[in-house]
């Protein structure tokens, strides 16, 4: 089956409940302070080396215990969502790029699809060639093959990184995390099928 391509609506109506259902399920509302987390204070995943974008500087431990689950949407909207290309993707894709990007990074998470979709663009940026070469690749491909395999990618690196002693703590969470993502994902995948 060929996968369209969404029509690219950036307004934040369109993901706010998927935005919300990652906050909640995966990033959580507690307060926490992990030794070892580099973060600092932490809520709904955003953390202090966050901008506040009510202040335009970086979070404070108050801020980011004052924080709401309606005042992190937008932060995640703007931080993940459109720098990721998300509008652009089949939402089954777009919750499995957008989760690998909040949990390791922007770059990061776009270099996966590009090099994933064989991109001739592999500069960690989704731009036209990126979302060209994603449209050639689905009109050709399944897309559960790709969650797959971004899915399985996520998978070895976060059990390389669970080698390092301080990062031990981390890796069964991590990878529950991307187990129950890419379920949901194949789940939308075959709704959009």
């Amino acid at each position: 089956t060929a996968y369209e391509i969404r029509n690219c609506d950036w307004s934040s109506d369109v993901c706010s409940s998927d935005l919300k259902k990652i906050i909640q399920d995966y990033e959580g509302e507690s307060i926490t302070h992990i030794s070892g987390d580099k973060g600092g204070w932490t809520k709904f995943g955003i953390c202090q080396l966050d901008i506040d974008p009510t202040t335009g500087h970086l979070y404070t431990e108050s801020g980011i215990k004052n924080l709401t689950i309606e005042g992190a949407i937008p932060i995640y909207f703007n931080k993940y969502w459109l720098p990721l290309g998300c509008a652009c993707m089949p939402k089954a894709l777009a919750i499995e790029v957008l989760d690998w990007g909040i949990n390791h990074g922007i770059q990061p998470a776009i270099w996966l699809l590009q090099h994933l979709i064989l991109s001739s663009q592999n500069d960690g940026i989704f731009g036209p060639k990126t979302l060209a070469d994603l449209k050639f690749y689905l009109q050709k491909n399944d897309i559960t093959v790709l969650i797959n395999y971004y899915a399985d990618y996520r998978s070895k690196l976060y059990s390389h990184w669970g080698l390092e002693s301080s990062q031990k703590k981390f890796l069964k969470g991590w990878l529950n995390r991307n187990e129950s993502v890419r379920a949901w994902a194949l789940l939308e995948a075959h709704k959009e099928d």
